[in-house]
C-alpha cells in the first residue's frame, strides 16, 4: 500500500512547473516518478566504480531501450528498479545501501533538471502534497540532491556541501523510520542546461 504522494513543484517567473513525485510503501520503500519521462522510452547511463570505491556513471554513452519508464524505486533492502506503469521492471544492475545500514543519511538521487521554461507547467490538484521550490529569476543549473535518513537522528545529520543554493528541506511519514532531506545545490564549472533531466547519480554499493 502506497501513501499519498508528494510532489516537487518549481515557481519560476511567476509559473508553477511539475518536476518530481514521490510515494512511499508501507515497508518505507522510496517510489520516484520524473514527470518528463512520462511515456517515454528509458535511457540509462553505464556505472562503474572507480579504484577508490567512487560510483561513476558514463553520461557520454547512454543505454537507450524500448521500455517505457513509469518510476524507479529504491527499496528498503537497497534494490534499485524501473517499471512500467503495468508493474513490469527493468533492472540495470544497480544496488543501492540498505537502509538499515544507514547511520544518519545517505545520498540516494543527484538530478540536474533541463532548463525550467521546458519543463511541463503544473495545474494544481487536490490529492496530495505540494512542495514548491521558489527559483530565481535569472536562475542558473543546478543539481537537486535526494537524501534518505534515519529519522532518529534528525537533530545529528550531517552538514550539507557548502555551494548549497537552497535548502536543506526534510519530509518524514509518522509511521516511517526514514525519511527524505533535499536541497539545492549550485553547478561549479561550465554552466550548461541539459537537454533532458540527468540522473548523474544513483549510490550504489
Amino acid at each position: 500500500m502506497k501513501k499519498q504522494q508528494i510532489r516537487f513543484i518549481f515557481k519560476y517567473k511567476d509559473e508553477l512547473y511539475k518536476y518530481l513525485s514521490i510515494f512511499t510503501s508501507s515497508d518505507n520503500s522510496f517510489h520516484f516518478h520524473l514527470y518528463e519521462e512520462s511515456n517515454k522510452p528509458f535511457i540509462h547511463y553505464p556505472t562503474s566504480m572507480t579504484d577508490d570505491k567512487k560510483f561513476k556513471i558514463d553520461i557520454k554513452n547512454p543505454v537507450s531501450s524500448s521500455f517505457i519508464r513509469h518510476k524507479f524505486t529504491f527499496h528498503k533492502s537497497g534494490y534499485i528498479h524501473s517499471t512500467r506503469k503495468n508493474g513490469e521492471r527493468y533492472k540495470d544492475g544497480i544496488k543501492g545501501i540498505p537502509f538499515k545500514d544507514i547511520q544518519t543519511s545517505n545520498l540516494v538521487l543527484l538530478l540536474a533538471p533541463k532548463k525550467i521554461e521546458l519543463l511541463e507547467k503544473y495545474k494544481p490538484k487536490k490529492d496530495g502534497h505540494n512542495f514548491i521550490i521558489e527559483l530565481e529569476e535569472e536562475q542558473s543549473p543546478f543539481t537537486f540532491n535526494i537524501e534518505v535518513f534515519r529519522k532518529s537522528r534528525l537533530n545529528n545529520l550531517p552538514t550539507i556541501p557548502t555551494e548549497i543554493q537552497q535548502g536543506p528541506h526534510s519530509y518524514h511519514w509518522t509511521d516511517m523510520e526514514f525519511g527524505l532531506r533535499f536541497y539545492i545545490q549550485k553547478v561549479i564549472g561550465t554552466v550548461v542546461w541539459p537537454e533532458s533531466t540527468l540522473i548523474l547519480q544513483r549510490i550504489a554499493k
